[in-house]
C-alpha cells in the first residue's frame, strides 16, 4: 500500500467548517477505486493530519496529481482549501 499523510492548518474560529469540510473529502476519497483506507486526526489546536492509503503509488499519482483530476475536483466541490491550508505531505510504501 502506499500511504500519504498530509497536514492541513486551519483558523480555530473555522473548526466546523473545516471539520464538515475534510469529512465530507474523506467520504468522497473512499469511494474511489484503489482507495484502502482514509481519514483524518486531529493534531493540535489548528492542524489535521489527513491519512490516505492508496493501492500502490501509480494510483495515488493517477487520482491526486493530475490537476484536472478527482482529488483536485473534491477538493473544489468540498472547499476544504478555502477553510484549511494544504502545510505539507510525506509519502511512501508500507509493506
Amino acid at each position: 500500500m502506499f500511504v500519504v499523510i498530509s497536514k492541513w492548518e486551519f483558523d480555530p474560529e473555522q473548526e466546523a467548517a473545516v471539520n464538515a469540510a475534510a469529512s465530507k473529502m474523506m467520504e468522497t476519497i473512499r469511494s474511489w477505486d484503489g482507495i484502502e483506507s482514509s481519514y483524518n486526526v486531529r493534531a493540535g489546536s489548528n492542524y489535521i493530519l489527513s491519512v490516505i492509503g492508496y493501492r500502490d503509488q501509480a494510483t495515488h499519482e493517477r487520482l491526486v496529481m493530475d490537476p484536472s483530476g478527482p482529488f483536485s475536483a473534491a477538493a473544489r466541490e468540498t472547499g476544504i482549501e478555502s477553510v484549511a491550508r494544504w502545510v505539507w505531505s510525506e509519502r511512501g510504501l508500507v509493506e
